[in-house]
């Protein structure tokens, strides 16, 4: 059946009259630039919207993201934050009545389990909460914003009809082991937009090397992150010393932004490494600075969901050092990974730097970009999963 023949139902009068599109509510509550909000962005590039229609509720309007949601089509609504939804979340509901009552709630957050039961009492009937983290209660959480989310998180387990993790790690650090015997749950794996690795440009590259003062023949190990605990930014700038004992022309490339930034640059400042160690803030071309600025990507998270960068690094061909906190999942070429324990001695991740930055000119770039693109992990792939999983919940009564 083609794609018009499916948007077509009988009406019971022996005439054929037009579905009208599925209209999906997603909460981000942000287009800042971050692993979610540029998967959810992908997401929405690539959907048939002869299928489907959709909104968005975010906690404040702005960020790069919000332009490029907005040229989509897409309807955006303001809500109010986190916390006020758990006490309000009718709140939110009004707004959708506004726009339109959708036929699928998509959560993107720990704490929307008051929207989610909210949404159950409206009779909206299909809600999905999208795990993307491996923890639902990092420690950094204040005593009371730890009681408000596991009381979030225990509605939204209980009122969602849908539970999508971004990995199998994901799914048990927020459900436990037998998540798999829950049979409202089911791994989607985040795909990502290769077009950008086929052919992209080096002048950006170039800028930052310039900008920098980084010399042409330089290794650049980088990173790509928001600052954030989870990020351990931190361990980085220790590494940063003993690397350069053994590789003296190395220089660090950071990518990214967050609420420690200003930490991570005191940091920087004390340790006199503000040559050697370089912010560039967000960004919006990692295809191109993986693929022309960056020799080594190192990633030693203290947890993930599930990273997308790491799929962009050996998209690019990039050789990534990361922490086994890494799920084995976001591992697609393993030839040009290492995964190393966070409490392993730091000689072990200095070596580990030094080979990768020796293979580095040896990976085969076009095997590397022909994996990713047969793999799950294509956004075109990611995303006709997803819309599978709208369409058979539609199905459901």
């Amino acid at each position: 059946m083609n794609t018009e023949q499916s948007l077509l139902q009988n009406n019971g009068t022996g005439r054929s009259v037009k579905q009208s599109p599925i209209h999906v509510a997603h909460f981000p509550f942000s287009l800042y630039v971050g692993g979610v909000e540029m998967w959810l962005l992908r997401v929405l590039n690539c959907a048939h919207y002869d299928r489907f229609r959709f909104s968005l509720g975010l906690e404040r309007l702005g960020g790069p993201l919000e332009e490029p949601v907005r040229r989509l089509g897409i309807e955006i609504f303001t809500v109010p934050r986190p916390l006020v939804i758990t006490l309000r979340p009718s709140i939110v509901l009004s707004k959708l009545q506004n726009i339109g009552w959708p036929d699928v709630i998509h959560c993107h957050q720990f704490d929307n389990g008051p929207l989610l039961r909210a949404a159950a009492a409206f009779g909206i009937k299909h809600r999905i909460v999208h795990i993307h983290s491996s923890e639902y209660l990092p420690s950094w959480r204040t005593p009371y914003q730890r009681l408000t989310m596991h009381l979030a998180w225990y509605w939204a387990r209980r009122y969602a009809t849908r539970i999508l993790a971004c990995s199998r790690v994901a799914a048990e650090g927020c459900l436990g082991q037998k998540w798999a015997s829950d049979p409202r749950v089911s791994i989607l794996y985040y795909g990502i937009d290769l077009r950008p690795f086929v052919k992209s440009l080096a002048e950006g590259a170039r800028l930052v090397r310039a900008q920098m003062a980084i010399p042409e023949k330089s290794p650049v190990i980088g990173h790509v992150g928001r600052f954030h605990e989870e990020k351990n930014h931190a361990f980085i700038l220790r590494l940063v010393p003993e690397v350069l004992k053994v590789v003296p022309d190395a220089h660090f490339v950071l990518v990214g932004d967050g609420p420690l930034r200003s930490t991570v640059e005191a940091q920087i400042a004390a340790g006199g490494l503000a040559n050697r160690v370089h912010l560039l803030g967000t960004r919006l071309d990692v295809p191109a600075l993986m693929q022309h600025l960056f020799d080594v990507f190192l990633f030693p998270s203290k947890w993930e969901g599930f990273p997308n960068v790491m799929l962009e690094a050996q998209a690019a061909g990039l050789p990534v050092i990361c922490a086994t906190t890494i799920s084995e999942e976001a591992v697609i070429i393993p030839e040009i990974v290492q995964r190393l324990d966070l409490v392993a001695p730091v000689e072990d991740w200095v070596r580990a730097i030094r080979s990768a930055l020796e293979l580095r000119h040896r990976v085969d770039r076009e095997r590397c970009l022909k994996t990713l693109t047969d793999s799950d992990f294509n956004i075109e792939n990611s995303v006709r999963r997803l819309e599978s999983i709208y369409e058979e919940m539609m199905r459901t009564p």
